[in-house]
């Protein structure tokens, strides 16, 4: 039997990696705001059992809820995703922090930006 909760984690539209929400982000932030699961609920006027499905990744909460949940515990909705690993500029960050973690910062390896565009005087009006 397929686990659609589990499968339908990770939807895509075209070519696009939409945010997967994440139970573990959920969790953390209700535990580092102090708050229980039933105080969670009341705050966002859902039940235990729904905070409980959330945290445990049996359910996806909607879109409003997620913003229900996020302004309860005093973070943005984008604290409950996960960031798509896919996407090329974590990825080429993600390298850069592996390297830099791996040979160090070295600030004089690279030389400073050069200015690509000289500034050029403004073409004469067009006379009509």
């Amino acid at each position: 039997m397929v686990d659609w909760c589990r499968f339908a984690t990770l939807e895509r539209i075209g070519s696009l990696t939409m945010p997967t929400f994440s139970p573990h982000r959920l969790l953390a932030a209700r535990i580092q705001a102090g708050l229980s699961q039933p105080q969670l609920a009341a705050l966002i006027e859902r039940t235990t059992s729904a905070v409980w499905t959330y945290e445990n990744n049996k359910a996806i909460p909607p879109n409003h809820v997620v913003g229900l949940i996020a302004q309860g515990l005093g973070i943005s909705a984008v604290d409950l995703y996960e960031p798509d690993p896919t996407d090329p500029v974590l990825r080429a960050l993600t390298e850069l922090h592996l390297l830099e973690a791996q040979h160090g910062r070295d600030e004089t390896a690279a030389p400073p930006l050069q200015r690509r565009w000289a500034r050029r005087p403004a073409a004469a009006p067009i006379a009509v």
